[in-house]
């Protein structure tokens, strides 16, 4: 009777960390959402603003051209003022379509990582605890990712260290490839249509420190210095001894797919843009626009990821406009940014409401118990 007593408050606190945790995870969601509502607001009051500074002008002007000029870009910041935030939800929907299935490689590659660090569970359970804690990253610090899927993975006997190890692979090694592809796509901006060099540099410099800490080479120097095993002994002993060039470049490859969907998750963004309609875009070459998507995909994530602030609001959309201002001008470089905000946290959401109807309906048997799922190792 103890016995059963003390397994039923043990499930009553897991159910109660997982309440608190999943209100936690609601509170930052409606934080991320109100951010950008406030984000749009400031750059309706800007847009608002430079109009009524043109008009003033416009009346101490005497020529009148360029009364007419000051007029006409006050007219133009007034339509921006009123449009800039207007999309078309068909795009906006395809958009929310695309980073879902760029999901899938992160996803995979976190359970092959699982299976190196000898945390063999099937692919099913290994998908459905990844995709609910993507919404973890908008709590600060971001350690409540790791938390829920230590706790998504408790259940099918995956220990704390090994799940985190994993985490610490799949998470690294996507923002590493993230570093890369902005480094590539703004190197190739700067040489061929003359893009300002310091993004490249930033991006150049946040792929080489995620670089060095990927590197097999790397995490084995970490394994034998006394006070990082003092740290997380068991972090270090489940990761180091694993993780090898050849699984390095595998992860790579596989996390290239999400790198893609995430660019093109973009570029349907500021495709269905009314303001983004009306820049001039007929000069923009189509590999300008691509390589300047890409490139500020990258580097909005990568830099939204050090930053360590939740969801990394504010340097995600200030690296984005930096890098799309040239192509499709600030107004909808900005809106862009916010609008791939509010499409990337409602898809998050909406895969969270997703996985947990289906374990509501597939892996619960009528009796209420949970139906075993046939494990899988990944040894090679």
């Amino acid at each position: 009777m103890p016995t059963k007593l003390a397994l039923s408050h043990r499930k009553a606190l897991l159910i109660l960390i997982k309440v608190v945790i999943y209100g936690l995870v609601a509170w930052g969601v409606v934080a991320a959402v109100r951010r950008a509502g406030r984000q749009l607001d400031d750059q309706r009051a800007s847009l608002e603003q430079k109009a009524v500074e043109f008009e003033r002008r416009a009346q101490s002007q005497a020529d009148a051209t360029e009364v007419q000029r000051l007029k006409s870009q006050a007219k133009r910041m007034r339509m921006e003022s009123s449009e800039f935030w207007k999309a078309d939800w068909r795009l906006l929907l395809c958009a929310g379509l695309v980073y879902a299935s760029s999901l899938i490689p992160a996803a995979y590659f976190w359970h092959r990582c699982l299976g190196w660090c000898k945390g063999n569970v099937a692919w099913s359970v290994s998908l459905q605890v990844y995709l609910l804690s993507l919404l973890g990253k908008y709590l600060p610090g971001k350690a409540m990712v790791i938390v829920i899927r230590i706790l998504g993975l408790a259940d099918h006997g995956v220990g704390a260290a090994v799940t985190t190890a994993a985490a610490f692979l799949e998470t690294l090694n996507l923002m590493c490839v993230g570093g890369l592809v902005a480094t590539v796509c703004m190197t190739a901006l700067s040489a061929l249509f003359e893009m300002d060099w310091r993004i490249t540099l930033m991006s150049a410099i946040a792929a080489g420190v995620l670089l060095i800490a990927t590197l097999p080479i790397t995490i084995r120097i970490a394994t034998s210095i006394q006070w990082m095993k003092g740290m997380s002994e068991k972090l270090l002993r489940n990761t180091g001894p694993v993780w090898t060039g050849k699984r390095m470049l595998l992860g790579w490859a596989i996390l290239s797919f999400t790198w893609i969907g995430f660019a093109i998750s973009l570029g349907l963004v500021l495709r269905s843009l009314e303001v983004a309609a009306h820049a001039d875009l007929a000069e923009v070459s189509r590999l300008q626009f691509w390589l300047s998507v890409f490139g500020a995909c990258a580097i909005g994530v990568v830099a939204g990821f050090l930053s360590m602030v939740p969801g990394g609001a504010g340097a995600r959309e200030i690296s984005l406009s930096l890098a799309l201002s040239p192509v499709v001008g600030p107004t909808a470089a900005l809106a862009g940014a916010v609008w791939l905000r509010i499409v990337w946290v409602a898809t998050e959401l909406a895969l969270t409401v997703i996985v947990k109807l289906l374990q509501v309906a597939v892996y619960r048997n009528p009796t209420g118990k949970r139906v075993e799922i046939a494990e899988k190792n990944y040894e090679h």
